[in-house]
């Protein structure tokens, strides 16, 4: 009973935080509500169609402030807690571009704290999911995965096990999806898989909002090397960091177990 408990009392969390952002999004108003709102593309896949959304969803911001805001947060925890494929990416790139003029430097001072908050909420999500419903069928699905996994943590120390899980949400070697969902799988306590997330997942966001704010400034037929050389080189600059710290968050969890061997 009383390691059930715990269970019951996630369930009861998972299912009421779902039911009260299904709220949210059954009132919100339709993006039908503003002039131009049936021509808004859910999976832009070109400049223009991004143009056009943003200025629909200008227009929106506009009139629904609060409401555009709650349902962009409800749409990126669900979709994240799903694992559905370039949700976060997607929804990263139209708040960097609906931030990035609505205060000075609002791609970093709110875009970017939506995105990491999300995407950490989105995580939760997952694995709660994970933990309350599905380890069975995960570690069914992929079990050589999960048993790398948990035999690799638990050969580590604390600390050494949330640097290297950090490292995996830094580095593109494993689904950020099956971490969500493999986690709950191995003895990685609770708040390490939320501090490596945070910390995981803000260097890309701050890469993908920073790609939106500067999409958003672009023009149709302008020069973009030109106008834009400041941030295409803070871009290849952030990318540039994204891609090195896993490799300096390696060398430290080497040298860290070549210390503790001898």
């Amino acid at each position: 009973a009383a390691s059930s408990s715990p269970t019951l009392m996630m369930g009861v969390a998972f299912v009421g935080i779902f039911v009260v952002m299904g709220l949210v999004l059954w009132n919100i108003p339709p993006i039908s509500s503003v002039e131009g709102g049936d021509k808004f593309v859910w999976r832009p896949t070109k400049v223009e169609d991004f143009q056009r959304d943003r200025e629909l969803m200008l227009l929106y911001r506009d009139k629904h402030a609060t409401s555009l805001f709650l349902a962009m947060c409800v749409l990126y925890v669900i979709a994240q807690t799903f694992c559905v494929p370039g949700s976060g990416t997607t929804l990263n790139l139209l708040s960097g571009s609906l931030c990035a003029e609505y205060i000075p430097y609002g791609e970093y001072l709110i875009a970017l704290p939506y995105a990491v908050l999300c995407a950490t909420a989105g995580a939760f999500g997952a694995y709660s999911l994970s933990y309350l419903t599905a380890r069975d069928l995960i570690q069914k699905k992929f079990p050589s995965r999960v048993t790398w996994l948990r035999q690799r943590m638990g050969e580590m120390e604390p600390t050494s096990r949330l640097l290297w899980f950090l490292s995996l949400r830094l580095a593109p070697l494993c689904p950020a999806w099956f971490l969500n969902v493999a986690a709950p799988l191995t003895p990685l306590p609770l708040w390490m898989f939320i501090v490596a997330t945070i910390v995981g997942c803000t260097p890309s966001s701050l890469l993908l909002v920073k790609t939106g704010a500067t999409i958003s400034s672009m023009r149709p037929g302008e020069d973009v090397l030109k106008n834009n050389a400041g941030s295409l080189l803070g871009l290849l600059a952030v990318a540039a960091v994204v891609f090195a710290i896993p490799f300096f968050v390696g060398k430290r969890l080497q040298q860290t177990e070549q210390e503790m061997e001898l």
